[in-house]
């Protein structure tokens, strides 16, 4: 589990960041997950909170709790602040030059552009919409920023260089503007005319926190996952309660969106499952190494089905899919029975 921090080849200033991330499966969690390792030296901000899944009874997408709906929040040694137009009026904004100085004071910048019009991105040239752009570096000499993002080359996370004058434009454009008002548009960007979230590590310096690695918390939240718990309920002065699917029990909904979406399989969900099984395998080496080696079999499901996935949105053969969705019954059944053993004793 060694990883790399980048370094950059055309001497631009950047912050510190871990390439390739170690969770690829939506841009926010290779962020703050990015963020947390660079500059912490270690995983522990996975090990901690990449645990419980659950699916909102108002969407199809697999998400897991509760730092991916609240993750531009403040946390205990990540800081988050927000601009947007009802804060500070957009002609405010010196759109190049600020964000050089963010990054100059070590501020990760986080913008919500039209990626349809940034080359380079996976979604450039397709129907408009607003997607972030992760900035964490700049090239004076080359005029470009250093954002890391979905590349339309690969359609993996990728280090792009962006000209400035590209998401700048980008960024007054009146057709991105009119995008934060559209019907569709999610909770966190409607009518707010743009959105900017600048990111820094802070350290903790009070002596009556602690921010390392805390078992029993791991132990508890692994708990709620494979009982299927509500973990909203012991979060709620923070998120409220969520009405959701939770734990394991969100396979039979993986299972149900896969058989009616068909032809249009969201990849990110089995890279989502398979990011989730790789970490909760290396968890369970601090409580039990025996449950640990049981639960490498739960890994190589979740890398066939990853790669059955793949190869479906290519094939289509309802074979395939059938075998898709027995790996996906064969993971949840398996990985009942291997977790809970965290909590029966049978290992013992």
């Amino acid at each position: 589990m060694q990883d790399k921090i980048y370094k950059d080849e055309m001497e631009s200033t950047c912050l510190p960041l871990v390439f390739p991330p170690a969770l690829k499966s939506y841009l926010s969690l290779s962020i703050i997950s990015d963020i947390a390792m660079a500059n912490s030296g270690n995983k522990n901000w996975i090990m901690q909170n990449f645990i419980q899944l659950c699916k909102y009874n108002d969407s199809e997408k697999i998400e897991f709790f509760p730092c991916q709906t609240f993750i531009y929040q403040n946390m205990s040694t990540i800081t988050s602040e927000e601009l947007n137009e009802t804060i500070l009026d957009i002609n405010k904004i010196d759109f190049v030059n600020d964000i050089i100085q963010w990054i100059n004071r070590g501020k990760y910048v986080v913008v919500y552009l039209d990626e349809s019009k940034i080359s380079g991105m996976r979604l450039y040239k397709k129907t408009p919409f607003l997607h972030p752009q992760f900035i964490f570096g700049y090239n004076n000499k080359l005029k470009i920023f250093k954002v890391m993002n979905f590349s339309k080359d690969t359609d993996n996370i990728n280090i792009i260089n962006v000209p400035y004058n590209e998401l700048e434009t980008n960024f007054y454009s009146k057709d991105t503007y009119s995008l934060f008002f559209k019907s569709n548009v999610s909770q966190d960007l409607i009518n707010k005319g743009y959105r900017i979230i600048l990111l820094s590590y802070t350290p903790n310096k009070h002596t009556y926190i602690d921010t390392g690695l805390n078992i029993e918390v791991i132990k508890e939240q692994i708990k709620q996952y494979v009982y299927a718990l509500d973990s909203s309920k012991y979060t709620q002065s923070f998120t409220g309660i969520v009405k959701a699917v939770w734990g394991v029990d969100v396979y039979n909904y993986i299972i149900d969106i896969f058989k009616r979406q068909k032809t249009n399989i969201d990849l990110r969900i089995p890279v989502l499952l398979y990011e989730h099984k790789f970490y909760m395998r290396y968890r369970l080496e601090l409580f039990d190494k025996n449950i640990a080696n049981e639960y490498t079999e739960i890994v190589k499901l979740a890398e066939t089905l990853k790669l059955s996935c793949i190869k479906y949105t290519y094939s289509q053969k309802e074979s395939m899919l059938n075998g898709i969705i027995n790996i996906l019954k064969q993971m949840m059944d398996t990985e009942k029975k291997v977790l809970l053993k965290l909590f029966t004793g049978e290992n013992d």
